[in-house]
Formats: C-alpha cells, structure tokens, sequence
C-alpha cells in the first residue's frame, strides 16, 4: 500500500486511492493555524493598546496563553487524524502479509 511516494499535486489525481496525501495536506494545514492563531491574536491585541496600554499588556499576555493553548489543541487533533491514518496503513499491511501467507501454505 505505501510502496511508492508521489508528490502531493500527483496523490490528488491517483483515482486507485493507493497513495495517500493527508501527511501533506496536515502540513499545510498546521501552517495555515498558525497564521491564523496569530492573525487573530494580533486583531484582539493591537486594538486594545490603542485603548488602553495597560489593558493591551494584560491581553497581549493572556492572549499568548491563549494562543498557546490553541496552537497545543490543533496539534493534537491534526495528530490525531494522522494517527488514524498510520493505523489504516499499518493494518492494510498485516493483511497484505496474512494473505501472503495464506497463498504461501
């Protein structure tokens, strides 16, 4: 099942579904939360120092926490889905060698 490794633009137009391209796409995807944790975090912060220097220190330093933890919580469910993924593989595979096996006795 994982034999050979094609790019992601050439994973898109594979019809048997024999390569998979979500270890790209969750790549791309972490990138693009990043960028927008911190859009976000930069819209909620830089209106408030304009308020308030005071109450921008304090969001700027609460946000941060917040960012944090929304970065951590992305992480873990794109994770999440590589791991089943992994598993999908994993499994194709034990069944690729049973069957082997099986041909084999």
């Amino acid at each position: 099942m994982g034999g050979e490794r094609k790019s992601a633009l050439g994973g898109l137009f594979d019809f048997s579904f024999r390569n998979y391209i979500t270890g790209d796409v969750i790549k791309l995807l972490y990138g693009l939360a990043i960028v927008a944790i911190l859009l976000v975090y930069l819209v909620i912060v830089i209106p408030m120092f304009v308020q308030s220097p005071g109450q921008g220190l304090i969001v700027m330093v609460v946000g941060l926490f917040g960012a944090f933890l929304s970065l951590i919580y992305v992480r873990i469910l794109l994770e999440l889905i590589m791991i089943v993924f992994s598993i999908h593989e994993r499994l194709s595979d034990i069944n690729a060698s049973l069957e082997q096996t099986k041909l084999q006795q």
